[in-house]
């Protein structure tokens, strides 16, 4: 990356293994990294993204981001996530929100509950990428 940093900020997509499940923008790559790192309840995005990296690592599937640095980091986010879908990916791109507030009481409930949530999303790419790895084995037989 060149120095000085771009002043249009980074877009970036998660992958586990080969499969894109979320792109993103941002002005600062590094601190919203650190944010899905910590999983805040009180952002869906951070929460959704963090806890699929996690759920997708403890099945062995590696996660990495690729990132870019761009002068129109929302134009290139939303065309980066109509090029996946068109490829037949499913993105965590506007899935699984939720409303963070409530009881302090039902806040841990709520929490697993998204996490459930999360990882029945992560199971269903899970499955689509096992046959489109399977569709692409047949068709080079």
């Amino acid at each position: 990356m060149p120095f000085p940093l771009p002043t249009g900020g980074f877009v970036y997509v998660f992958y586990f293994a080969d499969t894109p499940f979320y792109v993103g923008e941002a002005d600062c790559f590094q601190t919203r990294m650190t944010d899905y790192h910590r999983k805040t309840f009180a952002s869906s995005t951070d929460l959704n993204v963090g806890e699929a990296a996690v759920y997708f690592n403890s099945r062995s599937l590696a996660v990495g981001v690729r990132y870019w640095a761009s002068e129109n980091r929302y134009i290139e986010e939303s065309e980066t996530i109509r090029d996946l879908r068109k490829k037949g990916y499913k993105l965590l791109n506007g899935e699984l929100h939720y409303d963070y507030r409530g009881t302090r009481e039902t806040r841990e409930g709520r929490i697993q509950q998204q996490r459930t949530r999360v990882r029945e999303f992560c199971d269903q790419l899970i499955a689509e990428r096992s046959k489109r790895s399977s569709t692409t084995a047949a068709g080079a037989s």
